[in-house]
């Protein structure tokens, strides 16, 4: 089969093909009277008053000397809208029509590539979706004799019929319903991830890890069965088990739509940003209010890991100047940490892993960090990460997980893990090179004067209210 594109001088091959294929596809489906209103005529001149657009091309498919089948795209903004391709029917089902779609695909690659298609023709929707498109969740309503509804269709160019997809998702029960697939490079988690498309047009992520860590990736997805009974906008759970046979493990999640605080921030008032950082401390109390099992609770605090770290630190060449007051109140306050029951940790909460959804309000991901430990532990990335992005975030998160009535001990252990963080995370940055430990080095020096060389145990840009102020006092 050869495609080429259409001349005026095609103008009545043009009208015949598109008439009769265009009959034979929806004789079973339009009302007689309007099919019959359908001529070779009609098809002629409606080619010839677009020939002069260049935003329309048409395309005769040929099998030998004979044509077969037409083409029509319509172009706009960067995007192919494919707004017929018909068959005649004695070539269907002969691989014709996804050789022509490969050749639009080929032919605009740089374009996004749409159409639309009656919900109720299933045998196209099945072509479609076999050669790569997947459903937006658009719909619209035509009238043709009556009125029909179309869905919307977009060529995804990370197709799941790629042979590089193929032995990995071969094992996953799961991917008979994808149709779509794309690698997210995004994050610094050591799992392979992905965006999934299926086929009624929702989205999932696939994350896939070595099969060594089957029994570690196990527990990490019966932990999110427990984050997902807490009915919070979050990845929900929905399948796991071993792919590429058996070389890796894989995990199925609810994909959540949205920007990530990082981003969504910086573009709402003060005020917004507060109530979103109030949201993400009720949902991280909630976390924090999953009760925990006996087994999973460690056996040692993580006390004499950060003082280890801590010597890391004193015995290197990396140590800043006047750390002495960090490093002491460190060791002096150690035993302030792990004061409170251990819970289940989100693990790596911040405004990174939180989504802005599109009903404006704030869901979780990437749960892979999780472990059991002190819950005052999951605020040290407010000073790390968070005040970067939104100091109203960090206050609203803080004020709402304590249901504004924030207690001493956790200013005091929070000091110790800033204060312990910000020099450790100096001789961590070492195997990045200098660019990293020279940024580390600029947190640390940023924290310091947030807590006034750690003499004070609440940091500057935390605004305390007249109530709090009076508990404080000694």
């Amino acid at each position: 089969m050869k495609v080429i594109k259409a001349t005026i001088d095609h103008a009545d091959i043009i009208g015949y093909v598109h008439s009769e294929s265009w009959k034979q596809a929806y004789e079973d489906i339009f009302p007689l009277e309007y099919i019959k209103q359908n001529s070779t005529e009609k098809r002629k001149q409606e080619f010839l008053s677009t020939y002069e657009n260049s935003n329309v091309q048409y395309f005769l498919l040929y099998q030998g000397e004979n044509a077969i089948g037409v083409v029509k795209t319509v172009h706009s903004n960067k995007m192919c809208e494919i707004s017929c391709i018909y068959l005649l029917k004695q070539y269907w089902h002969s691989g014709f029509g996804s050789k022509a779609i490969n050749y639009i695909k080929e032919r605009y690659n740089q374009e996004d590539i749409i159409l639309w298609t009656l919900e109720e023709n299933i045998q196209a929707r099945c072509f479609y979706e076999k050669n790569g498109f997947y459903m937006t969740g658009e719909k619209r309503e035509i009238n043709r004799g009556k009125n029909f509804i179309q869905t919307k269709y977009q060529y995804n160019k990370e197709c799941i019929n790629n042979l590089e997809y193929k032995d990995l998702l071969a094992d996953i029960p799961e991917s008979n319903d994808w149709i779509g697939i794309k690698k997210i490079d995004k994050g610094w988690s050591a799992d392979i991830k992905y965006q999934i498309q299926t086929r009624d047009g929702e989205k999932r992520l696939l994350r896939v890890a070595d099969a060594s860590l089957f029994e570690k990736k196990k527990k990490e997805y019966e932990i999110i069965q427990k984050y997902a009974t807490l009915g919070l906008e979050m990845s929900y759970p929905k399948g796991f088990g071993v792919c590429n046979k058996g070389k890796n493990v894989y995990m199925i999640l609810s994909w959540v739509e949205g920007e990530d605080l990082v981003t969504a921030l910086p573009k709402l008032s003060e005020e917004e940003q507060y109530q979103l950082g109030r949201s993400a401390g009720e949902i991280l109390r909630k976390i924090h209010s999953i009760p925990v099992e006996k087994e999973d609770v460690p056996k040692q605090t993580k006390k004499e890991k950060k003082l280890t770290q801590l010597n890391g630190y004193e015995n290197s060449s990396l140590r800043i100047k006047n750390d002495e007051i960090a490093v002491s109140y460190v060791r002096d306050n150690i035993d302030k940490i792990w004061c409170v029951p251990p819970v289940y940790q989100h693990g790596d909460f911040h405004p990174g892993n939180l989504i802005y959804t599109p009903e404006q309000s704030v869901g979780v991901i990437d749960f892979n960090r999780w472990e059991v430990g002190d819950p005052y532990e999951e605020f040290v990335r407010l000073e790390s990460f968070g005040i970067e992005i939104s100091v109203p975030y960090c206050i609203g998160q803080i004020d709402a997980y304590f249901n504004d009535n924030v207690p001493k001990d956790f200013w005091t252990a929070l000091a110790v893990y800033v204060a312990h963080t910000s020099l450790h995370s100096i001789k961590w940055a070492e195997k990045f090179g200098q660019e990293e430990i020279d940024e580390m080095v600029k947190r640390c020096e940023e924290a310091s004067k947030h807590y006034d060389g750690f003499r004070n145990i609440i940091p500057s840009w935390y605004k305390l209210d007249r109530r709090q102020k009076e508990n404080y006092e000694d």
